[in-house]
């Protein structure tokens, strides 16, 4: 320092006590990541460290206690982000070498559209309403019906906002378009609003009023010219298989009919129990979550397996 040499002597007690703080910061992430993902600590295979800070022993240590288990350490943590980098683009391209791996992308944030509410006489505006939430699977396509506030109202202004506050002031505001609707009583108009996103990080917005047929579209690029127009019509058209509510697929419509005939063939306890997790289904099928909608169909279908079973 300034042509000086400067001597010190550092121990392990002193290195965990300028530490601290920064150990303090790494666990709230971490905590949110699990909650987000519905994990329990005990469900994880693996834990993986990256970056090259994570080589000090406390960080390593600090891993340790949280997870209960060693980390792996056969991975380079400089490198590792690169190598899911190379495997994520491998699986875009669809590339032959991948097609034994699965590796599931979530989204790193949620988006929705602003929304008003009523508060006694007043309407008040500017509130966040999500469609795509965060940590939801990738690719995705949800849908949300939304009615008119006022009457005779003449239109609608649907702004796609990115974020996770209540007030989209507080969020990030992607784009917007605007609707003509019919003039009519407050709540009579109804909009369905549908998002779909892609791997690319395209994001389709479609608005279609109650009762017509044609629909306004807005595209949202995460990086805008990246893709020519046919290329995106491209692989918007290859999601089109998820723009359906998930009570209209096939697998979910089947089993909700088979659990409706249960329990009419049922009396008693076995009865309520067939209802008990066949509206825990339709809840979840409701929310439009494809991991919960997992959870709870794997559960409807132990439930009426176990009492197949004990006829």
């Amino acid at each position: 320092m300034q042509g000086k040499n400067l001597a010190g002597i550092s121990t392990k007690r002193l290195s965990r006590s300028a530490a601290a703080r920064l150990l303090s910061r790494l666990k709230k992430p971490v905590v949110q990541a699990l909650q987000d993902a519905q994990f329990d600590v005990a469900q994880l295979d693996h834990v993986i460290l990256v970056g090259g800070a994570t080589r000090m022993p406390l960080v390593r240590q600090l891993v340790t206690r949280m997870f209960g288990r060693f980390p792996r350490n056969e991975l380079n943590p400089d490198e590792v982000v690169a190598l899911g980098a190379g495997v994520q683009a491998g699986l875009i391209a669809e590339d032959k070498a991948l097609d034994d791996v699965v590796l599931t992308d979530v989204m790193p944030y949620s988006l929705g559209i602003a929304v008003s509410r009523r508060n006694g006489d007043r309407v008040e505006e500017g509130f966040f309403s999500p469609l795509i939430e965060r940590n939801a699977f990738v690719p995705v396509s949800v849908m949300q019906t939304f009615s008119t506030m006022n009457d005779n109202q003449r239109q609608i202004d649907i702004e796609v906002y990115q974020g996770e506050s209540r007030k989209v002031s507080d969020n990030l505001l992607l784009d917007s378009m605007s609707i003509k609707i019919p003039t009519r009583k407050a709540g009579e108009v109804s909009v369905d609003v549908r998002f779909t996103y892609t791997l690319d990080g395209i994001l389709e917005v479609e608005c279609k009023i109650s009762g017509e047929q044609s629909a306004s579209t807005m595209v949202i690029e995460k990086a805008p010219g990246t893709l020519s127009a046919e290329e995106i019509a491209k692989r918007l058209k290859q999601l089109d298989a998820l723009k359906q509510h998930p009570r209209d697929v096939p697998e979910n419509r089947q089993l909700a009919a088979e659990a409706s005939k249960r329990y009419e063939q049922t009396l008693g306890d076995r009865r309520q129990i067939i209802d008990h997790y066949a509206t825990q289904f339709e809840q979840a099928l409701d929310r439009q979550d494809l991991r919960i909608i997992a959870a709870a169909r794997d559960e409807l279908r132990r439930v009426l397996d176990q009492l197949n079973d004990g006829l």
